[in-house]
């Protein structure tokens, strides 16, 4: 901690604020910028470019920007301190609290200096590109003067550095590849999908045990919950609950705004259209959970419930709800 070449003040600022950081790391030419460019406006999200922030501080001679020369001047790499804090000094500037940053972190050293020092990283986006597209792209586009053999040896020693930093972050799920050997719309809508969480969801009849697994998950495994019911009832939504578009439009912004790594969504979809406009608007499912339970079971278990008791539903409400959810989910079982 006592390396870190910021203010306290600052340090303070950035772990009160809820920032959202999705690190966006790949070989050069492997198309990060023009898509980044693209999803930042769409999303409305900031972008920060550490290559960018490194000239900045260098150019405005701050000492940040001093210590940076030092080692470029040597042609040597800038120490995680200098690199970790120049990045902190462009999160804060930053007018969104979402933050695409491209370029951080390259090293397995750096990623666990960012965490030590600053906060937890749960989300990489992995752009995958082969050597020969990446420098195609480079010399057509920004006229790159590097010779093959040049480029190379950069290519080689980045995917050796990242490699590393993958191999490390694997296991943990926070990895998100991004095939870039793609055309611009695909992989457009593909990046979009993993900026959201990993999506599974748990439906079934009135009284099937939905909650209760619900808990048991999120107690075992550490998943987010979401109750689409009480999502629902929200003030925004109520009254406009029976438009499925609407509804499902909602829920996705929800779920960009959170930072989870996995979200299970308690009663969702409801019918095709819900289930149709999701995929098509935010990104498969990872898996649906479908728990079945006949008619009989359910009417058991709701006669075990105390009329005062908030859960209880009259058997007469029941049965039509039994009959609706038969109705409109007949296309998800399987």
């Amino acid at each position: 901690m006592s390396n870190l070449l910021i203010e306290k003040e600052d340090l303070e600022l950035l772990r009160t604020r809820n920032y959202h950081l999705i690190f966006c790391v790949g070989p050069l030419g492997s198309g990060r910028k023009s898509q980044i460019d693209k999803i930042a406006e769409e999303f409305h999200y900031s972008k920060l470019y550490l290559s960018d922030a490194i000239k900045k501080e260098v150019s405005s001679n701050t000492k940040l920007g001093q210590l940076a020369q030092e080692f470029l001047s040597k042609n040597e790499p800038i120490s995680s301190e200098v690199l970790v804090s120049i990045l902190v000094r462009g999160i804060i500037e930053c007018s969104h609290y979402s933050i695409l940053i491209v370029g951080f972190p390259e090293k397995l050293e750096h990623a666990q200096y960012f965490e030590q020092n600053i906060l937890p990283i749960k989300l990489i986006l992995k752009f995958n590109c082969p050597e020969e597209i990446c420098y195609k792209r480079l010399k057509e586009e920004s006229g790159l003067e590097k010779s093959k053999e040049d480029y190379n040896a950069i290519y080689t020693n980045t995917n050796n550095d990242l490699k590393e930093l993958f191999s490390f972050y694997n296991p943990y799920s926070i990895i998100r590849e991004i095939d870039t050997n793609k055309t611009v719309t695909e992989m457009n809508k593909l990046i979009k999908q993993n900026l959201y969480p990993l999506i599974y969801c748990i439906i079934g009849k009135r009284y099937s045990g939905k909650t209760e697994l619900s808990k048991l998950l999120n107690e075992k495994t550490g998943i987010t919950l979401l109750d689409f019911g009480k999502f629902l009832n929200e003030p925004d939504i109520a009254k406009r609950k029976t438009e499925n578009e609407f509804v499902v439009s909602q829920l996705i912004l929800k779920l960009r705004a959170m930072q989870d790594i996995k979200v299970l969504i308690e009663d969702f979809p409801q019918n095709k259209e819900q289930y149709t406009y999701f995929v098509n608007n935010c990104k498969p499912f990872q898996k649906i959970y479908y728990l079945k339970a006949d008619n009989s079971t359910c009417f058991e278990r709701v006669n075990n419930i105390e009329r005062e008791d908030p859960n209880y539903t009259d058997c007469a409400t029941l049965d039509k709800m039994l009959t609706d959810f038969e109705s409109k989910i007949f296309f998800l079982i399987f």
